[in-house]
């Protein structure tokens, strides 16, 4: 007997036009749009990665005008304070990072005084000599141009004297802030070393620029800071100087790029900031 193939068409007739019956393949038209939308997918993050990468680096499309470095310090004229003449401290009345004002004593030296008095003496010796020479006339005919001439050096010792004593009185040049104090009551120093150091109230800030940024930076541009030490605390200035050149050219070894391998590497240009008035 032939079986009835009744079961099949049920199946072939219950599924719907245009659809594979259940457990067939599905490899097909379908799996094109999935490919497609995957590959879209994927470039656009690529694009969007990249967009990223250009934008934090300032790069075309997304330059600007306005430059921006981190390689920044504030800077001071410090100033070396050291005696003029040796002798012992005799006065140290300033602390360390003490605020002084121009004129302000410093530190005070005990030199001997036997140079001033031998000097003095000598003076009234040489007077009295040309007080008694004057009395003969002979005398002072033959003997005047060398009494004038001891006289003259005698004074001239004397207001040596003076500025020496003058010197034992170490005074601040200008106003400012001290740094560490080095000297100490009863020590012996000698002329010309540090015994501390003074730094004034004008500051400004060095930035190192590099060579590329350099078409847009002039001289009088506005610039805003920030400062770490400060907690971030923002500023405003304006650039003052620029270098004439890189901080290389000035160095004790300059460079030297007459090899035969060659790289180029962007050079930064020093550039000075004053800082506005009246910033809390």
């Amino acid at each position: 007997m032939t079986e009835p193939i009744t079961t099949t068409n049920n199946a072939i007739a219950s599924t719907p036009e245009g659809m594979a019956p259940h457990g067939a393949s599905s490899t097909g038209p379908r799996s094109l749009p999935v490919r497609i939308i995957s590959t879209l997918g994927f470039a656009a993050i690529a694009i969007v990665g990249v967009l990223i990468v250009l934008f934090a680096w300032e790069l075309p499309p997304f330059g600007s005008a306005i430059e921006s470095t981190k390689n920044a310090l504030v800077r001071g004229q410090v100033t070396v304070i050291g005696p003029k003449l040796s002798g012992y401290v005799f006065e140290v009345p300033v602390q360390d990072f003490q605020f002084v004002k121009n004129g302000d004593l410093l530190v005070r030296l005990d030199v001997t005084r036997a140079a001033n008095a031998q000097a003095v003496a000598g003076v009234a010796q040489a007077q009295a000599s040309l007080e008694i020479s004057r009395q003969d006339l002979q005398t002072v005919i033959v003997n005047r141009g060398s009494l004038e001439a001891a006289v003259a050096s005698d004074e001239a010792a004397v207001e040596l004297a003076r500025i020496d004593l003058s010197n034992t009185s170490v005074v601040a040049p200008q106003d400012g802030q001290l740094g560490q104090i080095s000297v100490r009551l009863g020590a012996y120093v000698n002329s010309g070393p540090q015994l501390m150091m003074l730094v004034p109230n004008q500051l400004w800030v060095m930035v190192n620029m590099k060579e590329t940024q350099m078409n847009n930076i002039h001289i009088g541009q506005p610039v805003t800071f920030t400062v770490d030490a400060l907690n971030h605390q923002k500023f405003h200035g304006r650039v003052q100087r620029i270098s004439p050149a890189t901080d290389s050219e000035f160095s004790l070894l300059q460079p030297d790029n007459a090899t035969g391998n060659f790289v180029t590497i962007a050079q930064r240009i020093p550039v000075r900031i004053t800082v506005d008035s009246n910033q809390a």
